[in-house]
Order: C-alpha cells, then sequence, then structure tokens
C-alpha cells in the first residue's frame, strides 16, 4: 500500500483519535531549515495505454449497475463476521505479504487464502449494490459528551481488515493481469470507503478515506505493470467529490456544540448557578483523563471548572459587552452561564472559519483555508486573553484542520494518477512521450486542486518525472518516474 493507513484511526474513542490527530499534525512539521526526502516512486519502462474500448470498461463506480433496494451495512458487517471466521488459525497474511510488491505474490499461496474467504467477497460486492448504508449508530436524541464517547466503534475499526483483504485480492488480480476482476475489485473497495463516510463521526470518515487511499496505492501497481489497460476514464467514474468527510465533520460539531450541554444554546437556559457548574464538571471529568491528569476526574474537573469560570468571567463579560448584549442583562446570568455564552460563539466563530472556505471547493478557497486556520489557531492559545478558557473545547476542536487536509491528499492524488494516466494515452497516441504537460491534448490533463496550475512534469535523456508538491501537505514531494528506455 503506496498511503498508509494513519496509525489514529486505531484508536476507538473520539477524544483520543483528536488527540492523536493534534499529536500526528505536530509531528508531521518538517524540521526547520531541513527539507523532507521525498517519495519516490518507480513506474518501470513508459509505455503507451491507449483508451479502453468502449471508454469505460473499466470503472470504479455503479454506473450503469442495478441497485439492490436492500441496506449495505447489513452485508458489511456479514462479511465482517465471516471474515472473522475464516480468519481464526490462520497466518498473518496482512503484514507479511502486502509488503510483497505484485511480482513477488506468486511465492506465497494466496489462491487458497482468496478461496477461503470466497463468501467475505460475495458479501462485499452485494453491500457495494446496496442502494443505501445506513449502520444506526450515532445516537439522535440529544446526545450527551459521555453517551457520544462511548460509542462502539470496534465494528467500524474492523472493517479496516476487510480493506485489506480486497487489498490482497486487487494486487493479485493486477499481478495476473485479470484487469476487468481487479477493475472490479477497485470499485468495491472504493465504495467501502465512501460508505463509511456516510456515518457523521470523524473517526468512521477517516477510515473511510483510508480505505480509498488503500485503493489508489494498488492503482499505482496497476499503472506500472507492463501492458496495463489506461484508467483516465475509470478514475473520472468516481463520484465528485472524490473523498467527502462532511458527515463527520457535522457529527464533530455535534459533540462540541450539543454534547457538552452547557454550550447547547446557553443563553436561552434558565439553570440555576449550581447545575452549570455541575454539568461542566461532568463533562469534563470526561475529558480531563484524555487530557492526561491523573488526579481523580471528580475533584479535578470540580477544580478545574472552578478554575475555568473565574479565569473566563471578567473576559466574556466584556466580550459580550462590546457585542451588545446589555449590561443588566449579563449581571443577572451566573458567570458560569456568560462564561458559556461567550465559549459557544468562540466555538461557532472557529468551526464556521475553518470550514467556510471549504465549501467553495476551489484552489483559492483552500488557500484562504490554509490562511484562516493560522489566524484560527491563535484562539487555541492558553496565553491568547481572547480565546478558550473552557480547555475542554481546544481539545477537541483542531482535528477539523487535519481532516480537511486528508480530503486534500486524496484529492490530489486522484489528480496525480489521472495525469499519469494522460500521459500514457498520449504516448499512445503519437508514439512519443511529451515534451509538456500542455501538449497532451487527447484527454484534458488535471490541475493541481491545491494551487489551480497543472503538476510539474520533466522529462529528461533517461527519465520522464512527474512531481507533487507538497503532497501531504507537510513540505513532503511525491515524484513519479518512469524510465524512458530498458535497463541495461
Amino acid at each position: 500500500m503506496r498511503l498508509p493507513v494513519p496509525a489514529y484511526v486505531a484508536e476507538t474513542s473520539l477524544l483520543a483519535l483528536l488527540l492523536a490527530l493534534l499529536t500526528q499534525g505536530a509531528h508531521a512539521q518538517p524540521l526547520p531549515g531541513r527539507e523532507p526526502a521525498p517519495d519516490i516512486i518507480e513506474l518501470g519502462r513508459l509505455q503507451g495505454a491507449a483508451e479502453p474500448v468502449p471508454s469505460l470498461k473499466y470503472i470504479f463506480s455503479n454506473f450503469g449497475m442495478e441497485a439492490i433496494s436492500e441496506n449495505a451495512a447489513v452485508h458489511y458487517l456479514r462479511a465482517l463476521r465471516r471474515f472473522q471466521s475464516v480468519q481464526r488459525g490462520q497466518p498473518t497474511w496482512e503484514t507479511d505479504w502486502l509488503s510483497l510488491k505484485p511480482s513477488e505474490l506468486a511465492d506465497v499461496p494466496i489462491e487458497s487464502l482468496l478461496d477461503d474467504h470466497q463468501r467475505v467477497f460475495e458479501s462485499l460486492e452485494r453491500a457495494s449494490r446496496c442502494n443505501h448504508c445506513e449502520w444506526h449508530l450515532f445516537p439522535s436524541d440529544s446526545p450527551s459528551l459521555k453517551r457520544m464517547l462511548e460509542l462502539n466503534l470496534d465494528d467500524i475499526q474492523a472493517l479496516r481488515s476487510l480493506a485489506r483483504l480486497l487489498q490482497i485480492q486487487l494486487r493479485y488480480q493486477i499481478h495476473t493481469q485479470n484487469w476487468q476482476q481487479a477493475s472490479e475489485t477497485a470499485r468495491v473497495l472504493f465504495r467501502l470507503g465512501y460508505d463509511l463516510q456516510e456515518i457523521p463521526i470523524l473517526v468512521a470518515g477517516l477510515v473511510g478515506a483510508a480505505c480509498q487511499g488503500i485503493a489508489y496505492g494498488e492503482l499505482e501497481h496497476w499503472i506500472s505493470a507492463a501492458d496495463s489497460p489506461n484508467l483516465y476514464w475509470a478514475l473520472q467514474s468516481l463520484p465528485h467529490p472524490r473523498t467527502d468527510l462532511s458527515h463527520g465533520m457535522g457529527g464533530e460539531l455535534g459533540l462540541i456544540l450539543r454534547g457538552i450541554r452547557a454550550l447547547d444554546q446557553p443563553e436561552e437556559k434558565n439553570w440555576p448557578a449550581e447545575k452549570w457548574i455541575q454539568s461542566l464538571s461532568e463533562d469534563f471529568s470526561v475529558v480531563a483523563p484524555l487530557a492526561g491528569s491523573d488526579t481523580g476526574a471528580g475533584t479535578y474537573s470540580q477544580l478545574a471548572v472552578s478554575a475555568m469560570i473565574v479565569r473566563g468571567y471578567p473576559i466574556a463579560k466584556q466580550s459580550l459587552l462590546d457585542q451588545g448584549y446589555p449590561l443588566e442583562k449579563l449581571e443577572t446570568m451566573p458567570t458560569a452561564q456568560v462564561v458559556c455564552i461567550h465559549q459557544a460563539g468562540l466555538a461557532r466563530r472557529y468551526l464556521h472559519d475553518i470550514l467556510k472556505w471549504r465549501m467553495l471547493d476551489t484552489p483559492e478557497s483552500r488557500r484562504r483555508m490554509k490562511a484562516q486556520e493560522e489566524a484560527s489557531r491563535q484562539l487555541l492559545d492558553p496565553t491568547n486573553p481572547d480565546g478558550f478558557t473552557l480547555m475542554m473545547i481546544p481539545v477537541i476542536l483542531p482535528a477539523f484542520r487535519m481532516v480537511a487536509h486528508a480530503e486534500t491528499r486524496l484529492r490530489r492524488t486522484h489528480e496525480a494518477l489521472s495525469t499519469l494516466e494522460a500521459i500514457r494515452m498520449h504516448v499512445a497516441a503519437t508514439g512519443e512521450p511529451p515534451e509538456s504537460l500542455k501538449d497532451i491534448t487527447v484527454v484534458p490533463v488535471p490541475k493541481d486542486s491545491l494551487n489551480g496550475t497543472i503538476f510539474e512534469y520533466r522529462m529528461d535523456k533517461d527519465k520522464a518525472t512527474l512531481v507533487i508538491q507538497d503532497f501531504l501537505v507537510t513540505g513532503k514531494k511525491r515524484i513519479y518516474q518512469w524510465n524512458l528506455s530498458d535497463p541495461q
């Protein structure tokens, strides 16, 4: 697999996920003054690959298929149970065999593995053709923070094993040049990723994004295989947008603005002072262990909430006065309510600033979103007197930036592979590699959605090279290379 599954999707607690996301974001930054080493993908000798006949002979969507009026989630879970039953006593192929290149799979009994899981593949194929997917996981009735964090996501996490099973099948089909079946396996794998993203929880959306990353990684093997068909139009058959984590973002928005009960329309609540403290303390006691406190959760949360209210009240009161709140109204409210009104407003402002540019989905909007992220980040600084004083909120919020970056990475991967296939189609049509991507006229060459320009491409005596700058949005490059002659 060329696109690794992030380690953080192994967590079952949502807040643990978000904390891990924040940690990964810090680790992903390149060292000052040092450019990270690029990922170099060798594609072998450059050979032309014409448009298939008919054009959509290979397709990664359900276009033209008859939909089944059933719930796909039922079949995914059935496939999981069948997989877990077969897996008992089997070798650790997930770690050993997936490290092999397609040409190396002939040395392992992979056909036996695939035969043993035939009923699993049947359930996955049926799930991929269902007309809806409803997981029935998310609490719909006034969810509390505690209830939302206690959701059992074990099955969702376990579905990654099904993605790896599809991955090893797809890699073997590429090795045996069974292109039609490989196309079908890729379709099922992409569909699993999209269906997981229907769950309004970020961890599920990230598992779905990982499934799509697995599929794209195997398609690199397809493109580099000798005499492989062109995938340009198969890639274009995928839905728009290529990946969509908006459902997960919406669910996590509820986690913050509804799950923390005191932040759910605090201006409309008529609670006595002690209930504000009690509610905040109960919710903070859920967060405190994940934030690394060794103090008893109840004691720690009571002390912490009291300190937050004392520190935050004068800041909140002045901010609300500046916004036009009447002084006499604020002075009749419990101090905790004033703080919660202010903090709920800040949370909405932070989230809206992060998400608003994402809605436009243009290179300019992504540049603006990145700038807005940096401005919004200041609200998370504990030394900022105008930022968050209820520190449970900054524990949750930073994940939204990382999720937006995950969408960008998958989108750019799709654009890069489409560009590679446009190059192969040009070679098939002209007999020569293009001197420039602008020379390609047989199909449109995708533009990099990050900056609105075509990717960097160069050709020298021995190599044709496509460079994806800042591939992981951390300064790291991804370089695809073809040889222009057979190695000596």
